[in-house]
C-alpha cells in the first residue's frame, strides 16, 4: 500500500537528492539553483507531499498556492518505481487539496522535449495552453467549475 504524507523539514536533504537525479541530465542549471536555494524553495512551497518507505523517499510533488489555482512546481518518481501508479496517486492528492482550498484549477509547466510528462498530464485530464517561443508548455486542469446563477 502506498502512503502519502506531507513533507517535513527533516525531508529536505532527501528531497534535494531526488531533485539532483531529476534535473541532472535535463536541466543541470536547475540543480545548481536548487542546491543554492533549496531551503527557501522548500519553505516557500506550501504543499509538498512525499512517498517514503524504508527510509527512502521514492517520489515527491511540490506545489505553490496561487490566487485561483495550485501550480505544480515538481513531480518526480525514482526510475525504478515508475509505471506503478505512484505519480497518479500524488497527483490525485494534490487535486484533492486543490478542491479543499476551493481553487478552480491546477497548472504545470512541461518542457517541450519531455514527451513522457506531457503524455502523463494529458492522460490525467490536463489541456495545453499554447505558449509561443517558449521552451515549455503550460498545462491546465479545471477542477472546480464556475457555477452560473
Amino acid at each position: 500500500m502506498i502512503k502519502i504524507r506531507k513533507a517535513k523539514p527533516k525531508d529536505k536533504e532527501k528531497i534535494l537528492l531526488l531533485v539532483k537525479k531529476f534535473y541532472s541530465k535535463s536541466a543541470p542549471k536547475s540543480v545548481n539553483y536548487w542546491q543554492n536555494n533549496y531551503k527557501d524553495i522548500i519553505k516557500n512551497i506550501e504543499l509538498t507531499y512525499i512517498i517514503k518507505t524504508a527510509g527512502i523517499i521514492k517520489a515527491y510533488i511540490s506545489c505553490k498556492i496561487n490566487k485561483n489555482s495550485l501550480h505544480i512546481e515538481d513531480l518526480y518518481v525514482l526510475p525504478k518505481f515508475r509505471r506503478k501508479g505512484i505519480a497518479s496517486k500524488l497527483l490525485k492528492k494534490i487535486e484533492s487539496e486543490c478542491k479543499k482550498l476551493n481553487k478552480k484549477y491546477l497548472t504545470v509547466n512541461n518542457r517541450k522535449k519531455d514527451r513522457a510528462a506531457f503524455n502523463f498530464y494529458s492522460k490525467n485530464g490536463f489541456s495545453m495552453i499554447k505558449r509561443k517561443q517558449a521552451k515549455s508548455l503550460k498545462l491546465i486542469k479545471v477542477l472546480n467549475q464556475i457555477k452560473w446563477k
